[in-house]
């Protein structure tokens, strides 16, 4: 699919979209349907025999620790996924068209305001990776290993 196709007439962009035939789009479909199917199902099998190995070398209280500062970090995600779904959306509609100076430009928006985030996300992240042991029961002695867990889940929300 050529996203810059050229009027003959003219030799100016289109501006339409591509066209995708049923077949190419069956095809995708079912690519994408198998591949998340697999991906469900390596999930499940993970979780059988992950969840009961890590309780059993973690404990019970700091498996629980795991499973909580990825909650954390999963509802963080929500705001990344916001700020860049939002303008991703106006990105992929301009390259369609074949608008490269607009995509362009809401490109490097979505780049400055991820990088606002960053910058703005590290320091709070730190203070609550910090203060971690203050607002949550943690196992006696696992403080410091639990402001290292939270603090590596956010950061790997960052990268």
């Amino acid at each position: 699919m050529d996203i810059n196709r050229q009027d003959p007439s003219s030799g100016q962009p289109s501006g339409q979209a591509p066209s995708v035939s049923t077949e190419d789009a069956r095809k995708h479909f079912l690519g994408n349907a198998s591949s998340n199917l697999l991906y469900f199902l390596w999930n499940i099998g993970t979780s059988f025999f992950m969840v009961p190995y890590q309780i059993r070398n973690l404990g019970l209280a700091n498996y629980g620790m795991v499973t909580l500062a990825l909650s954390f970090t999963m509802y963080t995600q929500v705001l990344t996924i916001v700020l860049t779904t939002t303008l991703f959306r106006f990105v992929v509609i301009h390259v369609a068209r074949g608008d490269m100076r607009e995509a362009r430009a809401y490109f490097n928006t979505q780049l400055i305001a991820t990088a606002w985030f960053v910058a703005l996300f590290l320091p709070i992240s730190s203070v609550v990776s910090y203060y971690t042991p203050g607002f949550l029961r943690i196992p006696p002695g696992q403080e410091w290993n639990t402001r290292i867990l939270f603090a590596a889940m956010y950061l790997s929300l960052l990268v």
